[in-house]
């Protein structure tokens, strides 16, 4: 469906188009999946249709509230950052390791089981077996 067609739409048949775009992607899907799928290429297709869809919703609905900013909020933000940016710059640092405290910094720690951490046969006092050969030769192994 072309985009024109699409802005001329109003805002309820563009959701009705968009769940009807998600049925039909939904079914086609299963049949795709079951092998009963005359065309599994048009779900490209639809998918590309329901992208349109959307778009076009934002385009007149404006930005969503959900996960974006207002531009009042974005500038109150921005003026509070400012201010605390100021009071940090403002106090002395006390920081770990600075000459200011006399403290060497903290190492980080290795998450458990990451590297370095007690392996299990160690704890044991046991080596495991060593693993099974495959079938194939080393010269095999190599060509890979």
């Amino acid at each position: 469906m072309k985009a024109s067609k699409l802005r001329d739409m109003t805002n309820d048949e563009l959701r009705l188009q968009e769940t009807q775009l998600i049925d039909q992607i939904f079914r086609l899907r299963f049949q795709v999946a079951a092998g009963q799928a005359e065309n599994p290429a048009k779900i490209k297709l639809l998918r590309k249709d329901l992208a349109r869809v959307k778009t076009v919703l934002r385009e007149k609905n404006g930005p969503a509230l959900r996960g974006r900013r207002s531009r009042a909020a974005a500038a109150a933000e921005e003026a509070a950052g400012r201010t605390a940016q100021a009071a940090r710059e403002a106090a002395p640092a006390a920081k770990a390791g600075s000459p200011a405290t006399g403290k060497k910094p903290r190492r980080k720690t290795a998450p458990a089981g990451g590297k370095g951490a007690a392996r299990p046969e160690a704890a044991s006092g046991r080596k495991r077996a060593p693993a099974a050969r495959s079938a194939r030769g080393a010269g095999e192994s190599a060509k890979r």
